[in-house]
Formats: structure tokens, C-alpha cells, sequence
């Protein structure tokens, strides 16, 4: 995963988690991510070039992949044909498992060299399992991680907010952008609302609301300016078809900010309804109907619900941060050294 200056943003989780991890091993770690190349269909082979130069004099006892496939061709060629010891951990993300199937030979063949799993969530493990069958391997459930900036200054319930929701995401289909006009197009009064994020959709958002809500399209921010307009906001609203965790989510209510949420894998295990969020339904008939009735009532709770929220909020997202995960997955790689170390 690689950032690129359109998208600063994309694997920034996986950096953040690189960075926690490290100082346990002593800096023992290296990182290697997507190249920017300005022909995309040529990124994977740049990506395998890059990569096997990068390793083809190093010994590394695992090679950790993020996003299944097709990275995981890279660690399996360095396994094949430079450290046949080399273990190989995997963090499944998402569209890593819904958009394949076994019908990509490649995908289900590679899967026997994958020595430890991991999900970001129980709903993607289920997913993964009902497709490609039951698992030999170990398993583990773990998101990437919460920044530890998000836990710092967390923001208090009677806090000034500039604004009533927060959007933040690329703006298209799947993080549902259209869902989010339709919302917004039919919620009575005036709201405040900021977008962060860019994509193929931002168009909708420019003209249909002029008189109606004041719109602020601030576009990528970067991680100490994403804090500051979350504190900001009553809510983060996320309207997704698809979300196998959402660290969005967590970030937001670790900063205090209560979430509205369509029910995806990744809501339904963060979001208890009413308690430190609301859930809308995915139907949508049911979203069009009750998810922007549930959306009004949200926005017209009293403050002494809404301070409740808020705790539950930050509570919940302690179970998601950076500390606990980054350890998790240190124990599992020490584990897998010692495994080694004993069968030499």
C-alpha cells in the first residue's frame, strides 16, 4: 500500500502500525510499500521489481503482506527462492477477499504459503472462510490500529462544534456519497457539514446544496488536521456498502465523536446502537426511510444522551488502539522467531 500526493492518506494505518511495532524489536524492522508510478497498470510490476531488489541480499525471518493480493506473489518469490525458512503473515483488509474468489487459481494456490492470518474483523474471516473453505493455519482477529495521536486531548460532550456531521473517505459509490446527498437533501433545517476526502463524486456536492446546507469540502488533511475537525463535529457520519472495519470509525470515538453508521462487518462490531452511535440499515428501501429518520433523531438528542455517547465512545475504541494491537502482533511474530529457532 502507497501513498501517493493525491491520496496521502492510503496506507497510512499500516505506516502507523510499522512505527509501534518497531521500537519493540529494537528498530529490527524494514518496510517496503506501493511505488507511485504514473501508468497504474504498470504499479504491480514495478511493485515486484523494486521489491525483489530491495530483498535479494537480506535474511528476514517474516515478511508481513497487507492486502492479500496480489502482494502476496512478492513474499512467496522471496520465499521460494531466497529464504525458504521465511515465515509469512498476512492482514486480510477487505477487497482482498470480497472482489476474488476461487475461480483466481493464483489467489486460492498462494493461500497454503500464508502462515498466520489475519482479519481485520469477524465478519471478514466469515466471509473469507464461506468462499475458500475452513482455515489449517492460525487465525487472528486484530484491526490495523488506532493512532495514539487520536487518544490525546480527547474532545468533552459540551465542546463547541463547528459542525453537525463530519464525512470522511473517498467520495464515491462504496463509501456512499450518493447515500450521503440523499441525506442531505432531504433533512430539514440548516446543518453544518464538512467533507474530507476526495474522489469521483465530490461533483454532487458542489452546486445541489447552495441556500440549503453550508458544505465545507476541505479534500485530504492530514492526520493532526483530521483530529481537529472531528473534535469539531457532533458526529462522523459513514455510509458505506462495504467496510470490513473502518479505522475511521474507531479514530473518530477515540476523539469523543459519536458515529452514524450503515451496518457493515466493521460497524456492527464497533457501533452499539444508541449507546455510542446509530445504525442505519444497509436495504436500500429501509436506508432511504428509516436510516434518514434515525439520522434526524440523532441530531435532536438531548445533551445529557449525547454526553453519554460520548464516553461509551471513548471507552470502546480503547479495545482498537495502536498499544494493544502492535503488541498482539509482536507476541505473534516472537512466537513464530522462537518456533523457529527450536526446529533449527
Amino acid at each position: 500500500m502507497g501513498a501517493s500526493a493525491a491520496t496521502p492518506y492510503i496506507g497510512k494505518f499500516v505506516r502507523d502500525q510499522r512505527d509501534a511495532i518497531a521500537p519493540i524489536f529494537n528498530g529490527d524492522i524494514e518496510y517496503f510499500e506501493m511505488p507511485e508510478v504514473p501508468i497504474k497498470k504498470l504499479k504491480y510490476l514495478r511493485f515486484f521489481y523494486n521489491f525483489l531488489f530491495f530483498v535479494r541480499k537480506k535474511n528476514f525471518s517474516i515478511i508481513h503482506v497487507h492486502f492479500y493480493f496480489p502482494t502476496i506473489i512478492a513474499a512467496f518469490l522471496y520465499q521460494r527462492f531466497i529464504n525458504k525458512n521465511c515465515k509469512i503473515f498476512v492482514t486480510f483488509h477487505g477487497s482482498d477477499v470480497f472482489l476474488y474468489s476461487r475461480r483466481n487459481k493464483m489467489y486460492y494456490h498462494l493461500l497454503k504459503y500464508v502462515d498466520n492470518y489475519i482479519f481485520v474483523s469477524k465478519g471478514l474471516y466469515t466471509g473469507f472462510v464461506d468462499k475458500f473453505g475452513p482455515i489449517k493455519k492460525p487465525v487472528h482477529i486484530l484491526c490495523a490500529g488506532i493512532n495514539p495521536l487520536f487518544f490525546q486531548d480527547s474532545v468533552s460532550f459540551s465542546q463547541k462544534k463547528c459542525y453537525d456531521l463530519i464525512f470522511i473517505g473517498t467520495i464515491n459509490e462504496n463509501k456512499g456519497a450518493d447515500r450521503l446527498h440523499h441525506i442531505l437533501m432531504n433533512l430539514p433545517g440548516q446543518l453544518r457539514v464538512i467533507i474530507v476526502g476526495r474522489g469521483p463524486r465530490e461533483d454532487i456536492f458542489h452546486t445541489d446544496f447552495l441556500g440549503k446546507h453550508e458544505i465545507t469540502l476541505a479534500g485530504s488533511l492530514h492526520t493532526k488536521e483530521v483530529i481537529k475537525v472531528l473534535k469539531q463535529s457532533k458526529y462522523l457520519i459513514n455510509l458505506s456498502r462495504n467496510e470490513s472495519f473502518g479505522m475511521v470509525l474507531s479514530e473518530a470515538m477515540a476523539v469523543g465523536t459519536p458515529v452514524i453508521a450503515t451496518e457493515t462487518d466493521g460497524s456492527v462490531e464497533q457501533v452499539t446502537h444508541k449507546k455510542n452511535g446509530f445504525l442505519l440499515p444497509q436495504n436500500k428501501l429501509s436506508f432511504n426511510t428509516t436510516g434518514l429518520t434515525i439520522t434526524k433523531q440523532a441530531l435532536e438528542i438531548d445533551e445529557t444522551h449525547y454526553a453519554l455517547m460520548v464516553e461509551n465512545a471513548k471507552r470502546n475504541s480503547q479495545q482498537f488502539s495502536m498499544h494493544r494491537v502492535s503488541h498482539k502482533i509482536a507476541a505473534m511474530y516472537e512466537s513464530e522467531i522462537i518456533n523457529q529457532s527450536q526446529i533449527e
